[in-house]
C-alpha cells in the first residue's frame, strides 16, 4: 500500500480534470498534451520557479499481496499523465530504464534496484562527480560520519540497547540505499542535491531512527563539500517520519492521509508516513505537499 506521493501541483491539476468532466467532457478526451500546457501555466507563473515533483515506492512485496502489481502496471501511466520535473524512486523494477526512464524522457541516476533519481533535462543539468556512493571520498565521509554516530550512541543508549551497537550497518551498505545527483535550475541556476533513499524494513525503531539522522548529516555534509545549495531527499523511509526529530533547518513534509490510508494505519503492517520528502536548509528550497495518492 505504499502511496505515490505528490507535490501540490498536483492538486489544481486534478481539480481541472474534474472541471472538464463536470462541463459534460468524456476524461478519455482530455489529452496529456493538454494536461502539461496547464499545469505549465501554472508552473510558470510562480516565484521563484516551481517544479512538480513526486516518490514512489515502485515495487512492493514480492509475494503479489496488495496493490504492488497494479502499480507496478500504472506507474508509467501515471507519470506520463502528471510529468512530472523530477521523481524519486525505490524498489526498481526489471523493465525501469526501458518502460520509466526511457519511455516517459528522463534522464536517470540509480543504485541498483533500491532508488534512483529521474528528472527532466529540459528542466535541470545534472551532475554526478564526486557524488557516486562506489567514490572513495563518499563511502569516507559517510564512515566518519557513521562512527560519531556510533560513538554517540554507545555513550547515550549502550545500556538500553546492548549488543545492537554493533549491528550498525557499515558505510558502503548504508550507501547501497541511496541514489544521488546534483540538479542546477536552467531558470534560476540554483543548485540542490536530489538523493532518493529506501530505509531498512526489517529494523527496530531505534535503528531506523538512527539511520535517518545519519543520513541528514551526511547529506548536510555533502552539500557543504560540494557546494550546493541544499538537498532534498524523497523516500520510502519505512517508518513513521513525523516522530523524529530533525536537525536545525532541516523539514520533513506533512500531508494529509488517504481515507484508504487512515483506515489501514489502524492496523500493524501499514506505516503512515513513511513516504516522504525532507529538506535542508529551510530558506533554501520549500516543498508544498498536499496529499498522498495510493495507487
Amino acid at each position: 500500500m505504499d502511496p505515490t506521493i505528490f507535490e501540490t501541483w498536483s492538486r489544481p491539476v486534478l481539480q481541472y480534470i474534474e472541471q472538464q468532466v463536470k462541463a459534460g467532457r468524456d476524461p478519455d478526451s482530455i489529452t496529456e498534451k493538454e494536461i502539461q500546457k496547464f499545469k505549465q501555466s501554472i508552473l510558470k507563473s510562480a516565484s521563484p520557479p516551481s517544479y512538480f515533483i513526486m516518490t514512489i515506492n515502485m515495487n512492493g512485496p514480492a509475494s503479489g499481496k496488495g496493490t504492488a502489481h497494479k502499480r507496478r502496471m500504472l506507474v508509467s501511466i501515471i507519470i506520463r499523465c502528471f510529468c512530472p520535473d523530477i521523481i524519486f524512486c525505490q524498489e526498481l523494477p526489471g523493465y525501469f530504464k526501458e518502460k520509466v526512464a526511457e519511455k516517459c524522457g528522463y534522464q536517470y541516476v540509480k543504485n541498483g534496484k533500491e532508488s534512483a533519481v529521474l528528472w527532466r533535462i529540459e528542466d535541470f543539468d545534472d551532475s554526478t562527480e564526486g557524488l557516486k556512493t562506489t567514490d572513495e571520498s563518499i563511502i569516507q565521509l559517510m564512515d566518519e560520519v557513521k562512527g560519531a554516530s556510533i560513538m554517540k550512541t554507545m555513550d547515550t543508549q549502550m545500556i538500553q540497547l546492548g549488543d545492537k551497537v554493533c549491528e550498525v550497518e557499515g558505510a558502503s551498505k548504508f550507501l547501497s540505499k541511496i541514489a544521488m545527483v546534483k540538479l542546477t535550475s536552467w531558470k534560476s541556476f540554483d543548485t540542490v542535491l536530489a538523493v532518493s533513499y529506501h530505509g531498512r524494513y526489517k529494523a527496530p525503531k531505534k535503528e531506523k531512527h538512527r539511520d535517518f539522522k545519519c543520513l541528514n548529516t551526511f547529506l548536510g555534509e555533502v552539500i557543504k563539500e560540494a557546494g550546493i545549495n541544499s538537498y532534498i531527499i524523497g523516500g520510502d523511509f519505512n517508518f513513521y517520519t513525523l516522530d523524529v526529530e530533525m536537525q536545525d533547518h532541516a523539514v520533513v513534509q506533512h500531508y494529509t492521509l488517504s481515507s484508504r490510508q487512515e483506515e489501514a494505519s489502524s492496523g500493524h503492517r501499514y506505516i503512515p508516513h513513511k513516504d516522504n520528502f525532507v529538506y535542508y536548509p529551510d530558506g533554501k528550497i520549500r516543498v508544498d505537499l498536499d496529499k498522498a495518492l495510493p495507487i
